[in-house]
């Protein structure tokens, strides 16, 4: 590059916002080569084969996704198990305190007829 090159600036306009940058080296699009055209039925071949990877990698990444929400869906019913077990644990033990209540003063049909008996 020439010290001529280097100096030039390029005047840039980023959406509203407009700055100088270095001028960018060009490629003359007009010097690259064609590739001559392959074989028709190689190049449906190779289009399958191209097609079949990425819906092999579309398919992995699908799966490990729904991996993951059956893991998530799992851990949320083994949490809802253990609440309803802990309410049904909290609801036996009121319920064995208002016994517990009960049993000091006795007050089954039975200990009430011994009551009127005496």
């Amino acid at each position: 590059m020439s010290l001529q090159q280097q100096d030039e600036w390029e005047l840039i306009n980023d959406d509203g916002f407009v700055y100088n940058c270095n001028k960018r080296i060009r490629l003359q699009t007009t010097a690259i080569t064609s590739v001559p055209p392959l074989d028709p039925l190689i190049e449906e071949k190779n289009r399958k084969n191209r097609r079949k990877i990425a819906l092999l990698n579309l398919k992995q990444k699908y799966q490990a996704e729904i991996f993951r929400w059956e893991l998530l869906s799992n851990t949320l019913r083994a949490l809802n198990f253990q609440t309803q077990n802990v309410e049904k644990g909290f609801e036996k033990i009121d319920l064995g305190e208002k016994g517990h209540e009960l049993s000091d003063v006795d007050q089954s049909p039975s200990s009430a007829m011994k009551l009127k008996g005496k």
